[in-house]
């Protein structure tokens, strides 16, 4: 497991006739407070303030072309050459994470030839690095260059 820690993130949040919204500085607009987007929103400012990966490298929800399925991944981390570097796949806090969320996550990398991919519910955080094909448990966030 990777341990993060989202206890000193920021964030914009607003009441709505709709319920909460909390303001999305990658998508640059406001979202439905979702559990799913709370997960999601924590772990964009932990890649942006924790490990100094500029929002302009992020991607939210893309689609993605998973065989003959259309699909869209939670967070696309680009290096800076404009590569996928990592992919990671957000459950809410209540979801346990299986290896359904592992395989899901998995076609998302085979598609794009990502060398790193994540998966977390809030509470807990697992990520991989694929090396020849070769998938290795993280211990720790890799370091963005």
């Amino acid at each position: 497991m990777v341990p993060i820690d989202f206890s000193a993130l920021s964030f914009r949040i607003r009441e709505t006739n709709n319920g909460d919204e909390i303001f999305d500085p990658v998508r640059k607009r406001w979202i439905i407070l979702t559990p799913e987007e709370w997960v999601r929103q924590n772990f964009i400012a932990y890649l942006n303030e924790g490990c100094s990966i500029p929002l302009s490298l992020l991607g939210i929800e893309k689609r993605i072309k998973v065989g003959d399925l259309n699909r869209r991944f939670d967070i696309i981390v680009y290096s800076r050459g404009g590569k996928p570097w990592m992919v990671v796949e957000c459950k809410a806090l209540h979801v346990p994470l299986s290896h359904h969320t592992i395989s899901q996550v998995l076609a998302y990398v085979s598609a794009i030839n990502c060398p790193y991919f994540f998966i977390t519910n809030g509470k807990q955080t697992f990520g991989w690095q694929v090396i020849n094909g070769n998938v290795s448990l993280l211990e720790s966030m890799p370091l963005f260059a």
